[in-house]
């Protein structure tokens, strides 16, 4: 860019004043002049000589800094980011800087003397000539926002600010023009954004509702309307505790809300019943948030209404399929418990006597048959019914051990570990340190330990199982861990879901308010922890 330099130059009609008074003999000065006289007046003569070069080096520093300054304003004038146009009356363009060239897309010295509103597009030129109009009859500072024609591919809309001044006889027009293209669009996204807001809004099957610090409604959707059984029109201007069903919530909603915008804690959803205009009652979700300004200033509320009265009803529903659920898997427990009971007892008091008495009866033949050959078919079914009754003792401990019965828990955790361990070769300790308990609850973590061996055998090869058990004052700590295969994490919840084993342990548990938890990793064994809560056998 090239620069405008700056020079001084004195004014003629100064220069030929001081050649005059050169020429012009002073009246004052006397011909005959002694030499002192002559040396004071060359003394004084030098000194206002040196006067006279030190205000001329004054006058050159301040003519630089002129210079200077008006170089600046110069760069300021062509570098801004805003274009400045001069205009004569008639709108003819005199000056303009680089910028204004720039958004005419064409060369500065090729604008000046052109019509300004010839770069004006046709949509716009009567705005431009009704602002030029009442520039130039002297109103005070004008604006407008007109779109240039110029050769791009899309419109460049830029804003205009002018003042009219009168300069000796003539008057100018001074322009500022501002690029505000990207505004524009900006402001266009905006307003389809908020088209497209509104409308979602509408279509929405949730209330939404804007609420000021007072608890006032300022906006309203459709669907918050119709939760309300009113014109959405009618929703805004009421306040939030209006459509509350019950006066006491309606003081504390109030006092909440003015606990919310004095500490604004965290939004938390909160559940509330309100009555529709047609008296119904209405369950409903409020989850909400703060609405602040520009200046980051609480200015109010945003909340999304949900009707969650069919929910709730559905869940109470639920809760009561699954409460007679439960009451009948308790039932089914306990009268399979019966059966087994039962069926243990038959098998004892009725096939054993039965097979012992057979047994007895085929013992006194072969004593007194004199025949080999029948004493050693008579011995082939001695042993056939010792290993019958044997059997059938081991179904009956199996389906209900009687040393549950009649000693109790920790005591048939023992027998069963000291059974199953010589039976599988599975190393099985037990520890345990409980309580006497009530027979549901003894009966529940015998089969769930029952249940979890069995698993860890058969499914998991384990070589060793640890059993322990113990109680507090309020629950019952049940962990059994095996060195088993152990599970895949991802397989746990496959399991859970397909093994009626693990299904099984778990109902139990659940069934008496317990907690149940496994936890396994492939090649480490399963752990199992049940925690049951219980009364003492007296209490119950």
């Amino acid at each position: 860019m090239k620069k405008r330099k700056v020079t001084f130059q004195m004014p003629p009609t100064l220069c030929r004043c001081a050649e005059v008074g050169i020429r012009k003999p002073s009246s004052s000065l006397s011909p005959h002049l002694t030499r002192i006289e002559s040396q004071r007046l060359i003394h004084e003569l030098q000194i206002h000589q040196i006067e006279l070069e030190m205000q001329n080096e004054e006058l050159r520093e301040v003519r630089a800094k002129l210079e200077r300054t008006l170089e600046n304003h110069a760069d300021f004038y062509d570098c801004s980011s805003i274009g400045y146009f001069t205009l004569t009356d008639e709108g003819i363009i005199q000056e303009l800087n680089l910028t204004g060239a720039a958004l005419f897309g064409q060369e500065r010295s090729c604008l000046i003397g052109e019509q300004f509103r010839c770069f004006v597009s046709m949509e716009t030129q009567p705005t431009f000539n009704l602002f030029l109009e009442q520039t130039l009859a002297g109103v005070a500072k004008q604006s407008c926002e007109i779109t240039l024609a110029v050769d791009n591919e899309s419109p460049c809309h830029v804003r205009l600010e002018c003042i009219c001044k009168k300069v000796r006889a003539d008057r100018k027009c001074y322009i500022s023009v501002t690029n505000i293209t990207q505004s524009k669009q900006v402001e266009t996204q905006l307003r389809e954004s908020e088209k497209g807001y509104r409308t979602l809004l509408k279509l929405l099957p949730y209330g939404v509702q804007e609420n000021d610090c007072e608890g006032r409604i300022t906006f309203a959707n459709p669907a918050l309307g119709r939760l309300h059984g009113l014109w959405e029109g009618h929703v805004v201007g009421r306040f939030i505790w209006d459509f509350l069903a019950d006066d006491t919530e309606r003081q504390r909603l109030q006092d909440y809300l003015h606990h919310l915008v004095h500490k604004q804690p965290p939004p938390k959803t909160y559940y509330a019943k309100n009555r529709r205009a047609d008296g119904a009652l209405v369950d409903i979700r409020v989850d909400w948030n703060y609405r602040h300004d520009e200046y980051g200033q609480l200015n109010g509320f945003i909340a999304i209404i949900t009707d969650i009265t069919m929910q709730r009803e559905m869940d109470l529903r639920l809760a009561e399929n699954t409460e007679r659920l439960q009451r009948l898997s308790r039932k089914l427990l306990s009268v399979q418990e019966e059966e087994r009971r039962a069926l243990a007892r038959e098998l004892h008091d009725d096939f054993g006597q039965q097979l012992g008495a057979l047994k007895l009866n085929l013992a006194m033949l072969k004593r007194d048959l004199q025949d080999s050959m029948h004493q050693n078919r008579l011995g082939d079914c001695i042993q056939i019914t010792e290993y019958t009754c044997e059997h059938i003792q081991n179904i009956a401990r199996q389906l209900r051990p009687a040393i549950l019965d009649d000693l109790g828990l920790a005591e048939a955790l023992h027998w069963y570990a000291r059974n199953q361990s010589e039976r599988t070769g599975c190393v099985i300790e037990v520890q345990s340190q409980i309580p006497l308990l009530s027979p549901k609850l003894e009966t529940a973590v015998f089969r769930i330990v029952q249940e979890a061996v069995n698993n860890a055998i058969r499914h998991g090869e384990a070589h060793q199982i640890d059993i322990v058990v113990t109680a507090d004052h309020e629950t019952l700590s049940l962990i059994i861990q095996d060195d088993g295969l152990g599970f895949d994490s991802n397989a746990i919840s496959a399991k859970l879901k397909s093994g009626l084993g693990l299904i099984s342990m778990r109902e139990r548990t659940e069934l008496l308010n317990g907690q149940f938890k496994l936890t396994s990793q492939l090649g480490a064994g399963v752990r199992i922890d049940a925690i049951i809560p219980y009364q003492e056998l007296g209490h119950e």
